[in-house]
């Protein structure tokens, strides 16, 4: 009975520490975080992302984008129309109160508005996808893999959730070395 108290004990000291840890990671620097929960220090963050996808590489096909920059602005462009989307259809809806005409043209405003962010979009989205592909040493070309029903999709997904290349591949240096 006193090992498994003491084993208890121990336990939830660990529990304890680690989220400790976890809830100040953006209080202290990450020089102070323990390695376990602070492993990966080159990753981008949100805002970091679309700036870099929309500012600094727009229509940048040649080099490599790591998970965390794909991932961000993928997120990004299936929120950013989304919410152009609900904002002028709950504008139209609120309009349509008042006179159904006016509410349709504002529902037909927001498509043309999701269109043209969609369109604005696709270029800086194709090129990093080719710069995701890049860190995991495969060929822009693969993109169109994903123009098979299922299976290519998948495999791309795949390959866009797969670690990169460590070190130097065929499409330049690592993006997260330090």
């Amino acid at each position: 009975a006193d090992a498994t108290t003491q084993y208890r004990v121990s336990t939830e000291a660990a529990k304890q520490d680690i989220w400790h840890h976890a809830l100040n990671i953006k209080l202290t620097t990450s020089s102070q975080v323990p390695r376990y929960v602070h492993k990966f220090n080159n990753i981008m963050g949100f805002t970091e992302a679309i700036t870099t996808c929309l500012k600094e590489k727009f229509a940048t096909f040649s080099g490599r984008a790591p998970r965390s920059e794909y991932w961000w602005f993928w997120l990004f462009t299936a929120i950013g129309p989304t919410v152009i989307w609900l904002a002028v259809a709950l504008l139209s809806l609120l309009i349509g109160f008042i006179d159904a005409a006016t509410g349709l043209i504002f529902m037909g405003l927001a498509g043309i508005l999701v269109c043209i962010a969609l369109l604005a979009l696709l270029i800086p989205s194709l090129a990093v996808a080719v710069r995701r592909l890049h860190d995991t040493n495969h060929s822009g070309w693969w993109l169109l893999i994903g123009l098979i029903p299922f299976i290519g999709a998948l495999y791309l997904i795949f390959l866009c959730i797969s670690a990169g290349t460590p070190g130097e591949n065929d499409y330049g240096p690592d993006p997260l070395a330090a």
